[in-house]
């Protein structure tokens, strides 16, 4: 795989995209010489469900002693799931929650429980856009060196097109799992600026998340549209799929993803290494979150895997709030 900083001519990001970028996961600002890009190497670069698959490839904790088996009705209830399957069945388990509960009983995805007013989001912002950032940068750089490189080099054979239809597979991934999320977090955010309120005060200037937020809109409009010319080439009969078309294609295609790449890298302030975990990050402030507001009655549906870090970190006597598996959870709900 050649060097992510050996870029041709078109890579190079003009100077006023290297400048005034943000930094999301600490307040602080690090320089480094680092190169931009480091490989992910759990080796999911093209798993079908995309963020869903990758962010619970850890086992899950079995339940113990720690962990609970039924709802606690007059608390908050912190309880695992996994994203797609719960997305699926959300109205199921709301409906489920209000029954067990009472009708007064929460019940908050991952993303919108608050602990404290609007801003006080128990999966802080600048952490949740630290994390699906890096997964973005993790997921999309090695598209630029394997699926593009090996498509020109069996050009000739059945082989690129099936690398050609894997790096399709994996842009609608980026866009669907990862610039989607990333978009719908946005989304949250611009709507609190309207209301005179702002999340991520400390981490990035209102003024310039604005505008980094408009800038993603950019990429998504641009990973649109290198999805399109990719399937338009697919549709091609074999006599139109010349090489000078699919060397357009590819230059096309690598620096939209190198756009991507360089945006996502930037974008989040971490040693380059991946040394920073901003899932554990995250399931620590969850876990502070619910204690600060364990007397709120209902259900704070997180990640098994953030469950699975809360039970490993912490004791259940350091827990004022109910704290359920994902597997405990889907059982009663087929009670």
């Amino acid at each position: 795989m050649p060097h992510a900083t050996k870029q041709s001519s078109s890579q190079k990001r003009p100077e006023h995209q290297k400048k005034h970028l943000p930094f999301f996961g600490t307040s602080e600002v690090h320089k480094t010489s680092a190169p931009f890009f480091q490989p992910a190497s759990s080796g999911q670069f093209f798993t079908p469900n995309g963020i869903n698959t990758i962010i619970q490839q850890k086992p899950e904790t079995k339940t113990d002693a720690t962990s609970q088996s039924k709802l606690e009705k007059d608390k908050l209830n912190v309880v695992g799931e996994q994203h797609l399957e719960s997305g699926k069945r959300r109205e199921q388990e709301i409906k489920y929650v209000k029954t067990v509960m009472g009708e007064q009983a929460g019940y908050w995805t991952e993303s919108e429980f608050t602990a404290e007013g609007d801003t006080d989001f128990g999966d802080p912002k600048h952490l949740r856009l630290a994390f699906l950032l890096k997964r973005l940068r993790d997921f999309i750089i090695p598209r630029i060196y394997t699926s593009l490189e090996l498509s020109i080099a069996e050009k000739k054979t059945n082989g690129g097109i099936r690398q050609l239809e894997r790096l399709k597979t994996g842009m609608e991934t980026a866009l669907d799992d990862y610039l989607t999320l990333i978009q719908n977090e946005n989304k949250i955010i611009l709507k609190l600026i309207n209301q005179k309120k702002y999340p991520l005060a400390g981490y990035i200037g209102q003024s310039e998340f604005v505008a980094w937020a408009a800038k993603l809109i950019d990429l998504i409009q641009s990973l649109i549209a290198g999805i399109k010319k990719t399937e338009d080439y697919l549709n091609l009969d074999d006599s139109k799929r010349d090489v000078s078309s699919l060397k357009k294609l590819a230059g096309s295609l690598n620096d939209t993803l190198f756009d991507i790449g360089y945006f996502a890298s930037k974008s989040i302030n971490q040693d380059l290494k991946g040394q920073q975990d901003f899932s554990g990050q995250r399931s620590r402030k969850m876990h502070e979150a619910a204690n600060k507001t364990y007397q709120k009655p209902g259900v704070w549906k997180i990640g098994q895997v953030h469950v699975d870090d809360i039970k490993k970190e912490f004791k259940a006597s350091d827990r004022q709030y109910g704290l359920m598996d994902r597997s405990e959870f889907t059982d009663i709900l087929q009670e």
